[in-house]
């Protein structure tokens, strides 16, 4: 295949793919997957139950305030009416008992309370009991009830205000927790993808040049080899070797070396064939595994491989060829037997020259 260019989905039958997902890695996927749900879902239940229990406490704290509030009332009503009120102030002290405990256990998250607000209700309330208990002037009495009204109006006003307060902070909180879950999960996501292709593509590419590497071309041999003797579909080993490049890396440096290793994958990957296998074999020497099943075709082909080579600019002018030596399968052939045979041709391709093409069938005539 190398036309890397094409994608490595590009590859057909003789181009296999090692690297499979496994199973296993999708099961554990699955379970990171509902096991963030849960999490996600359960925290979001627990605030959800949080907010409705505060918010339900608040309102019960608004109803003992009113409770203090219209009770006030409804007791200077009785009194001025000159019937006794003992019976009914029990309740409003319990009112007021429960609003002071529901102060001391609040904390800052929940909305702390002013308790100037608590104990201006308590003081108004408390001159209000004294005053009826002494049997004051009409005038004090009403006095005094505007301003137990004033002040548990104030009260009720301060706990509907911490309430509103609760519920900015309340939905804030859950706007940060969601959104940390969903970055979290999105980069697991993405880190998870990003180091496996990672890993996925340094285990069967190389680094320098792009192409497939030698653990690769075994694999990719083995696919051809059996897809062969079960379709009948032929397949050629050619083998290149880059002409003098010992002295280019003596004379240019090794950087230059580089370059030009990394220039001819790219080069390589542009002019093989999607359903073919471009493989850095090792050192300046390279591997094309092409479908065909005829000489004439493959030494065509190594031919315009070879001929495009020649003619590339390489970064500084630095002129390069390459000899190609290639095998075509025959029946009955073993994998070491055609890549000694392929190997044997590029030997004979430097010897005759270099800048050339042998077929080793060439070679046995």
């Amino acid at each position: 295949m190398t036309g890397e260019s094409s994608s490595a989905s590009a590859g057909t039958e003789c181009s296999p793919v090692i690297q499979s997902k496994p199973r296993k890695t999708a099961v554990n996927h699955v379970l990171v997957i509902l096991a963030w749900l849960i999490l996600t879902i359960s925290g979001l239940t627990l605030f959800i139950n949080e907010n409705a229990n505060v918010i339900e406490k608040n309102s019960a704290l608004i109803n003992e305030a009113g409770k203090i509030r219209g009770g006030a009332q409804r007791i200077i009503k009785i009194h001025l009416s000159g019937k006794p009120v003992a019976m009914y102030l029990p309740e409003i002290e319990q009112s007021i008992d429960i609003l002071f405990a529901h102060t001391r256990s609040a904390n800052s998250f929940y909305g702390s309370y002013d308790e100037q607000y608590f104990t201006a209700t308590l003081g108004s309330w408390e001159v209000l009991v004294r005053l009826i208990e002494q049997d004051a002037p009409q005038d004090e009495i009403l006095e005094q009830s505007e301003i137990i009204w004033y002040s548990s109006n104030a009260l009720v006003a301060h706990i509907e205000h911490q309430t509103l307060a609760y519920t900015k902070r309340f939905n804030l909180v859950t706007a940060i927790f969601f959104t940390i879950v969903l970055v979290l999960l999105f980069v697991f996501f993405v880190t998870k993808h990003v180091i496996r292709d990672k890993i996925e593509y340094g285990s069967t590419h190389d680094l320098l040049t792009g192409l497939y590497n030698r653990y690769y071309f075994q694999e990719a041999l083995e696919q051809n080899y059996a897809s062969s003797k079960r379709t009948g579909q032929g397949f050629a080993l050619l083998m290149c070797d880059i002409d003098h490049f010992k002295k280019i890396n003596d004379t240019r440096g090794h950087p230059a070396g580089d370059r030009i290793l990394h220039e001819l994958g790219m080069l390589l990957r542009s002019v093989t064939r999607t359903m073919d296998t471009a493989v850095r074999y090792g050192g300046e020497e390279f591997a094309i595994l092409m479908t065909t099943n005829t000489t004439a075709e493959c030494e065509k082909y190594a031919e315009r491989i070879r001929h495009t080579v020649e003619n590339h600019r390489f970064r500084g002018n630095i002129p390069v060829t390459i000899s190609i030596g290639f095998c075509l399968y025959r029946s009955g052939m073993k994998r070491e037997q055609i890549i000694e045979n392929a190997d044997k041709a590029l030997y004979h391709a430097k010897e005759a020259g270099r800048n050339c093409v042998i077929d080793f069938d060439s070679l046995t005539v």
